[in-house]
């Protein structure tokens, strides 16, 4: 060649148009082939500008010791051994340099799945509260659960709770909300004015589900609209949603006994799995981007 570079390698084809044949002889040949000539090792193929293949290293006596430079693409780290060959393959063991471009894509795929994910649970609008139903009375003996979800795409409300044990017999239950401290206080219902509707009377011991609509103005109690909601059933569905985000809506069960209320909780927010996978595959995407770099 006019340029001084060695002549081509036997066994080499015509370079496809994006392809390089040498690079300056200070670093390694290059040829283009699909059978690998004797003396050469086929270590990885890089796609040209229309798909061909470029082979790779050479890895017989007398071969250059530097490490290949593919056509645009950052030279792979290497260490020169002693005959020419380099010591990444003198035990036919890669090392982490060696598949760069296979590593990279591996984070990509699981960087998108993340953010597909992600999208996703940007589309999932139920959050769910739960706690333990304990006595808040001196005197009182009563025990159980409660877990609410609320769906802020359609503004329903989920209630289920379980209890047994009770002192007295059960009256009334509400959804009280909001408390100035968290987790404690008490302050006017909320949720629903009279009793919860449906909600067993005369027990000691039972269970209760329901599904409330939070677009009603008769879900909720106009003390709590106007105290709350600014005079708006949006405004005081907004309200509860945030105390029970912030632990100071209260699920209350009133007894003939302790007409006061004998049980109660302050529900709070349970993780859904989605939500914990998402950040399980966040943290495993940044281990994986934090390894990659120090590849390079």
């Amino acid at each position: 060649m006019s340029d001084g570079t060695p002549p081509p390698l036997s066994g080499s084809r015509p370079l496809p148009s994006g392809c390089s044949e040498y690079f300056p002889s200070d670093l390694v040949g290059f040829f283009y082939s699909r059978a690998v000539p004797a003396g050469w090792k086929l270590m990885q193929t890089m796609p040209c500008n229309n798909g061909a293949d470029l082979a790779s290293v050479c890895t017989g006596a007398g071969c250059p010791n530097r490490a290949k430079v593919p056509v645009g693409r950052s030279r792979v780290r290497s260490t020169p051994a002693r005959g020419g060959r380099e010591a990444r393959h003198a035990d036919n063991q890669p090392d982490k340099g060696d598949y760069p471009m296979r590593t990279r894509s591996w984070q990509s795929c699981f960087l998108a799945a993340t953010l597909s994910l992600t999208s996703s649970l940007a589309s999932a609008t139920v959050y769910t509260y739960a706690a333990d139903l304990g006595p808040e009375a001196l005197g009182a003996t009563g025990s159980g659960i409660v877990k609410l979800k609320f769906d802020d795409a359609t503004n329903d409300l989920s209630i289920h709770a379980d209890f047994t044990g009770l002192s007295g017999t059960t009256t009334i239950a509400h959804i009280h909300c909001c408390t100035a401290t968290a987790g404690t206080g008490t302050i006017g219902v909320a949720v629903t004015p009279g009793t919860l509707p449906g909600f067993p009377v005369g027990v000691s011991a039972g269970s209760y589900s329901a599904l409330i609509d939070l677009d009603l103005a008769s879900s909720f109690t106009s003390a709590f609209i106007n105290n709350f909601g600014g005079a708006t059933v949006a405004g005081a569905r907004t309200a509860l949603f945030a105390g029970l985000d912030a632990g100071t809506a209260y699920f209350n069960i009133h007894t003939s006994k302790f007409p006061g209320g004998e049980i109660r909780a302050f529900p709070e927010r349970v993780p859904e799995p989605a939500s914990l996978l998402l950040g399980a595959m966040g943290i495993g995407a940044l281990v994986l981007t934090r390894r990659g770099r120090r590849r390079l």
